[in-house]
């Protein structure tokens, strides 16, 4: 008896006859089925999401009171910590002190959004004749889909979310099909926060169905992509249809450039955890090292000592530094 995990739409669960398996990438077990979301749940969202910014008094909302809903989030987070910790460890592969770290950063990332709903939204601009008055005024821009990847699942869902929110946004959420176990339980936390129904909706499914319908939907005003380079390019294929806005966070190739007179323990450090860190499953992982010539062989030396005392195991094992 397995648990499905569901979309959240308008506040509520819901959906799991179509479901696709969830696995632990560090044991390849089963551990839930996920709703797998169609064209049709993400056309529900959308509705459901350009309804409640144009229906409801959210975008009008005074600034304080989101603040105060989206501190609320980050509190339930925290409150939830220990069992979001599990989930993740599990679904994404993530050692237990990266799962903890990505859980923390999250409610910190809730707060700080938070936070800049207290900040002045507009500009009064200079003009040349002192009998005209101009002035910018910020606005919510409507409806905000977000697709996130499966390497910093929940600290990247905050990302996205609490900015959109904290600016009077509605949103609709596609997780990646990897990963797809804390998005589905953020709704319920979202329900607990006391967050109005119908401003956030998470369709779960897969890029290919579920990812590929919210980047075609004309209904959506932005849209917000973190992952491949690849799936960067069509999403921005399909968004140019209907001109809709896109901000994409795509995949890099990073060097770390390490001079002789670095500090040489902390650039060896470094160096090992730029590109270890998730098992190298990250945007920003220092994938090369440039090395000044002459310190070129005793650097390389302590790299390898250093690789050496990496501990690979059981990511919920608190002594792995390495998972899967």
């Amino acid at each position: 008896n397995m648990k499905t995990y569901k979309h959240f739409i308008n506040g509520k669960f819901q959906g799991g006859d179509q479901t696709f398996e969830i696995k632990n990438p560090a044991t390849g077990d089963t551990i839930g089925l996920a709703a797998r979301g169609t064209k049709a749940e993400i056309d529900q969202a959308v509705d459901v999401a350009r309804e409640t910014f144009e229906t409801t008094s959210w975008a009008d909302m005074d600034g304080r009171l989101r603040g105060a809903l989206l501190r609320n989030i980050a509190k339930v987070i925290r409150q939830q910590a220990v069992e979001l910790v599990a989930l993740e460890v599990a679904d994404a592969g993530k050692t237990i002190g990266d799962a903890r770290a990505e859980i923390e950063i999250a409610a910190q990332t809730w707060d700080y959004y938070a936070d800049l709903t207290q900040s002045p939204v507009g500009a009064i601009n200079a003009v040349p004749s002192p009998d005209q008055f101009d002035y910018t005024i910020r606005q919510p821009m409507g409806v905000i889909g977000i697709i996130i990847p499966w390497n910093f699942p929940f600290v990247l869902t905050a990302l996205k979310l609490a900015p959109a929110l904290a600016a009077g946004n509605t949103a609709v959420l596609k997780p990646a099909e990897e990963t797809p176990v804390t998005a589905s339980v953020l709704g319920g936390l979202l329900n607990e926060a006391g967050l109005p129904r119908g401003i956030v909706n998470i369709v779960l499914g897969t890029g290919e169905e579920a990812g590929a319908a919210l980047s075609a939907n004309e209904k959506v005003d932005k849209l917000v992509f973190t992952g491949s380079t690849e799936v960067g390019a069509q999403v921005m294929k399909a968004a140019a249809r209907n001109i809709t806005d896109v901000t994409l966070e795509l995949g890099g190739k990073s060097a770390n450039i390490i001079c002789a007179d670095a500090d040489r323990e902390q650039a060896v450090m470094s160096a090992a955890f730029g590109c270890l860190l998730h098992s190298g499953q990250c945007c920003c992982a220092g994938t090369r090292l440039l090395i000044e010539s002459n310190i070129y062989d005793s650097f390389m030396s302590r790299l390898k000592d250093c690789f050496e005392r990496v501990r690979v195991g059981d990511p919920a094992d608190e002594r792995t530094h390495l998972g899967p």
